[in-house]
């Protein structure tokens, strides 16, 4: 689902921040089970857009973990066997960060 069409006119970003912001929406999209809701959808689209504005560094791994955990899919981010990313630093970094449910409320591990 390229990301491209979401974007504002005159919004540039190198082609790896494209593609990183493309994966990260098809499985933020996933993952919290918004199917063709278009407006969800659209607003998923920016938030990685926003967040890819303030860091131009992060890799699609890292994007759909702060989107999952920001936008409602907290729980997520504590499963194993997540796909590991190209940046280790950064992926070691937001480990640290992980949030969980527990008995209902989120918290930092």
């Amino acid at each position: 689902m390229p990301i491209r069409r979401y974007m504002q006119e005159g919004a540039v970003f190198s082609p790896q921040a494209l593609s990183a912001m493309s994966q990260a929406l098809i499985v933020t999209v996933e993952i919290l089970g918004i199917g063709s809701d278009e407006a969800k959808r659209r607003d998923v689209a920016r938030f990685l857009i926003r967040l890819m504005q303030e860091d131009g560094t992060l890799d699609a791994i890292t994007l759909r973990d702060m989107a999952v955990a920001a936008l409602g899919g907290v729980a997520y981010c504590g499963l194993q066997g997540l796909p590991q990313p190209s940046n280790y630093g950064a992926s070691t970094e937001l480990a640290a960060k992980r949030w969980f449910l527990h008995n209902g409320e989120a918290g930092a591990l």
